[in-house]
């Protein structure tokens, strides 16, 4: 928007930036607008793109700016801007709109046809932690325990695992191909498994039991299913998350386990004495993985 006089008065930005975004939360009877505060800064175009509220009310925006000053927190993973025509970026409001508790930006310095950095989808797991989904043309995005290592092509998805209260990235990866590849939205599954969807012009996909092996037209929607971004792209090596059966079932008994994206296959679970504590292990292809149990 670039209509003045709509913030509330304690709102974050009170005054309109350019082409600024917006955030407003709605009273649950519709009636009454809670907060209305702006999304942009000086020296730039702001487009939100993403939005999601947490446990504790707060609200998470994201999306592309060009602005080259925007007033970062302390703790910020990316304090400046890396370059090229945007970079995305993503907000933790407080719970009443008035302030910001964490200011980043999220990009690379490639300068690529625009938006060349953008921030798309969003979750929270559990533990707080974020993801973020998007499109980057920089091969100096940032990246950590990357899935994929190198960018692709022009311009590649990516997926991000944020630790903001730690100031950590916990996984940062590119996902594409040779050509143009963009992440449009995500959602998570059990075991923290991130489901990519987006559009892809690449041909050269790392496809994995795809229901689709090659492009059907100049570009095609493609979807990705991350089981354990520790690991690797579907099928990874299983990341047990959930037992289909009794805890207190006899020694040796062959019960169903599901990795992170519910993939089945047969173990022999040993179960160890203890009241209220027992140790499992899996004996799954030859290879034993120890995982604790507590039983409730």
């Amino acid at each position: 928007t670039m209509s003045p006089g709509l913030a509330t008065p304690d709102a974050y930005v009170k005054t309109a930036q350019s082409y600024s975004s917006f955030l407003a939360k709605i009273a649950p009877n519709g009636d009454a607008i809670t907060y209305f505060t702006y999304i942009g800064w000086r020296g730039g175009y702001t487009t939100a793109r993403l939005l999601a509220v947490d446990a504790q009310g707060r609200a998470y925006v994201g999306g592309d700016t060009t602005a080259q000053q925007i007033p970062v927190t302390p703790n910020a993973i990316q304090p400046a801007y890396a370059g090229g025509n945007r970079d995305a970026f993503l907000v933790r409001m407080n719970s009443d709109g008035s302030a910001a508790e964490y200011v980043t930006y999220l990009g690379g310095s490639t300068k690529a046809a625009d938006p060349d950095d953008t921030a798309s989808g969003i979750r929270i797991d559990a533990h707080g932690h974020v993801y973020v989904a998007g499109q980057t043309s920089s091969p100096d995005f940032p990246g950590r325990r990357m899935v994929q290592n190198s960018h692709g092509g022009s311009r590649d998805a990516f997926l991000m695992r944020l630790d903001l209260d730690n100031n950590q990235i916990i996984y940062a990866t590119f996902l594409g191909g040779q050509k143009n590849d963009a992440g449009v939205a995500l959602a998570l599954g059990p075991g923290e498994a991130a489901t990519i969807v987006g559009d892809s012009f690449s041909e050269d996909l790392p496809l994995a039991n795809a229901v689709q092996i090659r492009l059907g037209s100049a570009n095609d929607a493609f979807v990705t299913q991350i089981c354990d971004p520790w690991l690797g792209l579907w099928p990874a090596p299983p990341s047990f998350t959930h037992v289909a059966g009794s805890a207190n079932a006899p020694d040796s008994q062959v019960v169903d386990v599901y990795s992170g994206c519910l993939q089945p296959f047969d173990a022999v679970v040993e179960l160890a004495e203890g009241e209220n504590n027992s140790w499992l292990k899996f004996a799954v292809d030859r290879n034993a993985v120890p995982m604790k149990l507590t039983l409730t």
